[in-house]
């Protein structure tokens, strides 16, 4: 049973919708890297993705105010 793009590959489901890009690289960023270029920008696009979400909660929401000290907190969990 192997995972391709988030599916389980022998199961006949419905992938998700792709569009082909052209990206120019420089070199350096493919050579010491274990997983291919397709992989590589996937990760890269979805990590972004989970950053701009994270900057937008937290513009909504606001930062989180602390009303112990970060000290009291762990002495507390020991």
């Amino acid at each position: 049973m192997a995972w391709h793009y988030g599916i389980l590959s022998h199961m006949e489901t419905r992938a998700e919708p792709t569009r082909k890009i052209t990206v120019h690289l420089p070199v350096r960023l493919l050579e010491d890297d274990e997983l291919g270029a397709t992989e590589l920008i996937r990760n890269a696009l979805e990590q972004y993705r989970r950053i701009r979400k994270q900057r937008a909660f937290s513009e909504r929401f606001g930062k989180v105010n602390w009303t112990l000290p970060y000290e009291q907190i762990k002495a507390e969990r020991e």
